[in-house]
């Protein structure tokens, strides 16, 4: 449950620049993200499994 909503919060941040006409921030946010959530495999990882 938690993953979901982290997941729903920064996906609302990125949409929200996005419907702002702040493209480039909201692809930095996103490339950011993904590379959080890559490096942080092993913490979703332990979230999937509890």
């Amino acid at each position: 449950m938690r993953l979901l909503l982290e997941l729903a919060v920064f996906c609302g941040a990125v949409a929200a620049l996005h419907l702002a006409d702040l493209c480039r921030a909201a692809r930095w946010l996103l490339a950011i993200m993904v590379g959080y959530q890559v490096l942080a495999y092993d913490r979703i990882g332990r979230l999937l499994t509890h």
